[in-house]
């Protein structure tokens, strides 16, 4: 079998797959010695001039063959590499359109990378993490530092409902609580800036039997995490001092924070002011450059505020000298030239009765709309 396979040139497992009948050469006209020594041995010869290979060669060929596929197939199923079987791949990719869409879309995005590295980077790292975590037990999920820093962004901007509800909808996305509370204690801050509360409009107090606390209240906070059930019965307030700061405000310098958020505290001043970089063409925006405490009302409750009284009807709203009417939006609504598509206004946007139509509020400050009110007023 060996003399066989080296007469032919025969010195691979593909290429014996590839070419089986190894045995048709014997009824060929070759003169050599070798070719004829080595059918003399492996062959019958009839009386009509034809060559029967012996049976044994032909059993001997068709287990080494058996053998050579079956561990083909085992190097199939054990590899990851697309490359080593494209058929399985295409077949993968056909049955599941997600992948074709990733592929497309990873092309892409390798295609706009070349100009700008830093686009949808993080959309790269987020895929690449949930695809990666996918393959392993959940006791060996792992996160790079960017994914870490969204998770806890996410936690703190959102909440715990927030993020819960997005981990667990998300398998492998997002770290556990337990994680973001190591990363939390980590955190060395300096500074704070109060965000508004609810406590103002609390009409009246609401007990939950189940947890035996009071519920409604803003919770003392620890490290940027709300402490649990802190409005107990047994103990719902750990501190009769009015004065005092809370527990989150002593180890940090408190810079500021929205109306709402301080009323109930005593504000210490500090000795050293923070800096604020004004551009120089700002002349609309009264601030100075250093600040000892800076107090202001949270954006969307501005914007609400200015575009009620955009569209109120008894109170004008003036920027210098110049007066705002709200005429120029119902000439642009009105206008022929311009449709929907254009400044994406309805006339529900400008109704002066919805007072909390935030949505409109983001439609008067669009682009779109600046543009046209240029446009017109040229």
């Amino acid at each position: 079998m060996v003399d066989i396979l080296k007469f032919q040139s025969i010195t691979s497992t593909q290429s014996l797959i590839r070419n089986p009948n190894i045995f048709e050469i014997f009824n060929m006209n070759c003169s050599e010695s070798s070719f004829l020594m080595i059918r003399e041995r492996s062959c019958f010869q009839l009386d009509n001039g034809t060559f029967i290979v012996k049976i044994g060669l032909i059993n001997n060929l068709n287990c080494l063959l058996e053998f050579l596929k079956q561990q083909q197939q085992k190097q199939i199923k054990t590899s990851s590499n697309a490359d080593s079987n494209p058929s399985l791949s295409f077949d993968f990719i056909k049955k599941y359109p997600l992948l074709k869409k990733l592929i497309i879309w990873y092309q892409r995005v390798s295609n706009e990378n070349e100009a700008d590295e830093n686009k949808d980077k993080f959309l790269d790292h987020f895929i690449d993490t949930i695809t990666d975590n996918l393959t392993k037990s959940k006791n060996n999920f792992r996160y790079s530092n960017s994914i870490k820093n969204f998770a806890l962004s996410l936690y703190i901007l959102g909440g715990k409902l927030t993020y819960e509800f997005l981990r667990l909808n998300l398998p492998g996305s997002l770290p556990h609580l337990s994680l973001l509370n190591s990363l939390i204690s980590t955190l060395n801050v300096q500074y704070a800036f109060g965000s508004e509360d609810c406590t103002g409009i609390v009409n009246r107090i609401k007990y939950d039997s189940t947890t035996n606390t009071f519920t409604g209240f803003p919770s003392l906070l620890d490290r940027g995490v709300p402490v649990k059930s802190y409005y107990q019965t047994d103990s719902p307030v750990q501190s009769t001092d009015n004065n005092a700061d809370p527990k989150y405000l002593r180890a940090m310098r408190l810079m500021g924070g929205f109306l709402g958020a301080l009323p109930n505290f005593q504000v210490r001043q500090h000795p050293q002011a923070f800096q604020i970089k004004i551009k120089s063409h700002w002349s609309w925006f009264y601030l100075r450059e250093q600040q000892l405490l800076l107090v202001v009302q949270d954006p969307t409750h501005l914007v609400a505020k200015w575009c009620n009284r955009l569209l109120s009807a008894t109170t004008e709203l003036c920027l210098g000298n110049q007066s705002i009417s709200i005429n120029h939006l119902h000439d642009i609504i009105e206008n022929d030239t311009y449709s929907k598509l254009d400044h994406g206004l309805t006339k529900s946007d400008i109704n002066p009765k919805d007072r909390q139509n935030f949505s409109s509020c983001l439609k008067l400050t669009s682009n779109d709309l600046f543009n046209i009110l240029n446009a017109t007023a040229l």
